[in-house]
């Protein structure tokens, strides 16, 4: 008996001594070392990415440890992560690029030099963008995708070294002795809240409370100068209208993107108020959300659940897989929403005639209830580090919709009632399936940058409407209508670059786009006409951009040229009066200034506005006996020069802006054919100018950071020579202050507060608003676990208001969509990490205006 409890003794303390580690290693890479450990033990299993270590070399000697301490031994001041899970340990780069500046420190005998300091510097402006320390070797290697540093290297008791580098490979830097007396240092530094970038301003995320405030729909609504509605998932910047939203180069194309992508996963927000020429000349903001790079090997899961209440329940699920194993990545996303809302709305129209004036009151409540399920699948595959390919598919169809609306209608002709209306309507939809394919590569053949994209889009839209007028005076009508939208789309988008030492980076590319477009309108009774609309577009485009870095200086020329060529059938026959081809130039100059925290920018671009499918289809929608709808198949484009300053210092930004629109298109309204109807439209006039200002502060405290902004913008076009009966230019003044606090590192709230005064735009007029908003979120688990609770319009306030100045009809319509809420969402995540999908599509406007 004692001899068999020496012997289970012995089993079972051999393996504990088994994992005592002693080993030595000269200028070895990490990821050879762990490979080495692993084999030397069997207690753990050592997972990592081998070329993403392989740059970090050690010198080491490691005496009797255990293979914790060793890897920890190993890892040093690297900015590498070890992490246990029971008998599995990771080992990963939290810094991930795909370049890494790496040399060797020696001293004036050629030694190595043991800890010294390696601090890379922006060419651009002397910002820190990587840090570095020193090996027993004097090897060191920094992550950093700059393509040009300042590299600075201190070690005491030696001169200062500094020197600009363009190749990641620094090789060899020998330090000479100094001689100096220190009394004594202090050291700060201080990253910049606001920073330039070519064509607009980058925001730090991840050093900021926004990093804790839930997901990327939350720190959206929370951007200087954006607003954002996130049932939408759509953003509009100040002045330029709706953005473009990117996430590490793929389009958002809806709000379940925004949603499953966690604050503390975004590493900097850019907002580009002037883009380039390598976007559609349609193109006038984009919002790129730059991600902190998470990449493990294995399955990753994450579930979104929300609820909120304004007097009806509404939520979403959204449910992410994925798997990744070395460059492979497979993942997949089912969203699934329910919606109510309910609209209000106390509207006033009155038709001026010579001799009299008809006036129409309607007052009536809207329910909607839409439900929607989505689903994406798609593989990214890393070939090297510099090229990568990648495939996903998206189909999006709703379940249900439906639209009930019931109001009574009053006229009076000269301010004595004539008729009285009670209406019903009920209203089916039906959209989908919509399907999307999107294609990518992004890589390097020889010196040469390569990003293509290709994508396919279907969408399909159907309405079936019946409506019950009941006259007291005058006979009952019931209307049935019937809509169908039917919509296809192939693009291609290819960008190259090349840099040209010494000389600057030149980026050339095109862009092509096929599109058709059926449209049929229907109304069984008769009252207007039906339509059927086919339209087939096709737009090709080129451009070419220059970049040249001069000290703190960096300049930036493009040009894009757009031509499109545009069929237009109506019931199958072309119409030739209603079909266009024209080409279009469209040029973009930046010129900007940076050093420290200061920087400056000045911009100038040309871009246009095209109608949507939608305006363009010849129908007449009925909405009542007075009111009728309209497509213009006769818009044209807009042209628009954009000329825009803008001025950071740290926390502080200031811009100022001024725009002529050659073609302005907006809605309108006339009598039609001289009845006692309203007929809306949209029509162009031949120009309008916007001028636009705005101040933005927003300085961080150690738990508090307050957000201020101050917003100008009116617009100077002569409406009374249109048939308004007064001149439409009061300014639009937004007032926005915005309370962040970081209560602990797992539970922060937001308190914020906005004043509009809702001037004039086109031929409308608002009336001042002012609404407030209160979150709080809370993580659990080291953030595996979140909960954000919010309330949206505490005060119940906010509401639209606007008059409509058209000629011989002015229109007043009074919303309240009942934003007024309290909602919750609950996330988890499993192993997460973000998607590392580098496409951007194609056709990305189109799909907008489809």
């Amino acid at each position: 008996m004692r001899k068999l409890l020496i012997i289970i003794i012995c089993v079972l303390t051999c393996p504990i001594y088994a994992q005592k580690i002693s080993k030595k290693y000269v200028n070895a890479p990490i990821s050879v070392a762990l490979e080495d450990i692993n084999s030397m033990q069997n207690k753990y299993a050592i997972n990592f990415i081998y070329n993403e270590l392989e740059d970090f070399k050690v010198t080491a000697i490691i005496h009797n440890k255990s293979v914790t301490d060793a890897i920890q031994q190993l890892i040093g001041f690297y900015p590498i992560k070890m992490t246990q899970m029971s008998n599995s340990i990771l080992v990963e780069c939290i810094q991930k690029t795909n370049n890494r500046y790496k040399g060797r420190i020696i001293d004036e005998k050629n030694e190595p030099a043991e800890f010294a300091n390696i601090t890379l510097l922006s060419a651009a402006d002397s910002t820190i963008i990587g840090n570095g320390v020193s090996n027993e070797s004097g090897y060191f290697a920094i992550p950093c995708d700059a393509k040009k540093v300042i590299a600075k290297v201190s070690y005491i008791g030696y001169k200062t070294f500094k020197k600009t580098y363009t190749n990641t490979d620094i090789g060899i830097i020998q330090l000479h002795p100094a001689q100096m007396i220190i009394k004594g240092v202090t050291i700060k530094a201080n990253r910049p809240q606001y920073k330039m970038v070519k064509g607009g301003m980058t925001i730090n995320i991840e050093n900021s409370l926004l990093s804790d405030v839930g997901t990327a729909s939350e720190v959206l609504a929370l951007l200087p100068r954006v607003s954002f509605d996130k049932q939408s998932g759509k953003a509009s910047v100040f002045a330029k209208g709706e953005a473009d939203i990117y996430i590490n180069n793929k389009k958002v194309n809806s709000a379940a993107d925004l949603t499953r992508l966690k604050s503390d996963e975004i590493k900097s927000v850019d907002i580009i108020t002037s883009p380039g020429a390598e976007y559609n000349a349609t193109v006038q903001s984009v919002i790129r959300i730059k991600t902190i790079k998470k990449q493990i090997n294995g399955i990753s899961i994450s579930n979104s659940s929300n609820i909120s209440n304004n007097s009806k329940t509404s939520g979403y699920n959204d449910l992410t897989l994925s798997y990744q194993k070395k460059g492979l990545e497979l993942f997949t996303d089912i969203f699934f929403s329910n919606r109510n809302f309910i609209q209000d709305c106390d509207s006033k129209t009155k038709m001026l005639f010579d001799n009299y004036q008809l006036q129409q009151n309607v007052n009536f409540v809207g329910n909607n209830r839409w439900a929607n399920i989505s689903s994406e699948l798609g593989i990214n595959y890393d070939i090297d580090k510099d090229n990568s390919i990648g495939l996903s598919y998206t189909l999006d169809k709703n379940t249900f919709g439906h639209y009930k609306e019931n109001g009574t209608y009053d006229i009076l002709r000269n301010n004595i009632i004539e008729n009285s209306i009670v209406m019903t309507n009920n209203t089916n939809s039906q959209n989908g399936p919509n399907n999307e394919i999107n294609l990518y590569y992004v890589g390097k053949i020889g010196h040469i940058g390569i990003d293509f994209n290709s994508s396919y889009y279907s969408c399909k839209a159907s309405s079936d409407s019946h409506t019950e007028e009941i006259n007291q005076e005058s006979e009952n009508r019931k209307t049935n209508t019937h809509s169908n939208n039917n919509n296809r789309m192939i693009a291609e988008k290819l960008v190259m670059n090349y840099s040209l030492k010494n000389i600057g980076t030149i980026s050339w590319g095109t862009e092509l786009t096929h599109t058709k477009s059926l449209g049929e309108y229907e109304i069984k009774e008769g009252y207007v006409d039906n339509s059927q609309d086919n339209i087939k577009e096709n737009n090709i485009a080129g451009f070419a951009e220059f970049e040249k870095q001069l000290n703190n200086w960096n300049f930036n020329v493009g040009m894009r040229y757009e031509y499109l060529a545009s069929r237009y059938y109506s019931f199958g026959i072309k119409q030739d009066d209603l079909s266009r081809c024209y080409g279009n130039w469209f040029p973009s100059i930046s010129v900007s200034w940076n050093k420290d925290q200061c920087g400056i920018q000045f911009n100038y671009e040309v871009k246009t506005q095209l109608p949507t499918y939608r305006e363009l289809e010849n129908d007449k929608q009925y909405d009542n006996q007075y009111e009728y709808e309209c497509g213009n198949p006769s818009l044209n484009k807009s042209i628009i020069h954009n000329f825009e300053t803008t001025m950071t210092l740290s926390w502080l930004n200031i811009s100022a802006g001024y725009s002529y629109i050659k073609d302005a298109i907006m809605w309108t309204s006339y009598l039609y054919n001289g009845k006692e109807i309203n007929y809306a439209i949209f029509m162009n006039y031949p120009h309008k100018q916007n001028v636009n200002f705005s101040i933005i502060m927003s300085p961080k405290f150690a738990w508090y950071q307050p957000t201020f902004e101050a917003m100008y913008n009116q617009q100077f076009f002569n409406t009374k020579k249109y048939g308004a009966s007064i001149n439409l230019d009061r300014p639009n003044i937004i007032l926005n202050l915005k309370n962040m606090f970081k209560i602990s590192d797992s539970f922060s709230a937001i308190f914020s507060t906005e004043f509009d005064s809702y001037g004039d735009d086109g031929f409308f007029r608002g009336s001042p608003y002012w609404d407030t908003n209160f979150s709080i979120h809370k993580s659990f688990f080291n953030k595996a676990l979140s909960i954000n609770i919010s309330a949206n319009d505490i005060f119940n306030t906010q509401r639209t208001n606007r008059k409509q100045y058209s000629k011989q009809i002015i229109t007043q319509n009074k919303f309240n969509l009942h934003d007024h809420s309290i909602g919750m969402t609950i996330t988890y995540n499993f192993n997460e990490y973000h998607t590392r999908y580098k496409g951007t599509g194609a056709g990305n406007e189109e799909k907008r205006r489809m």
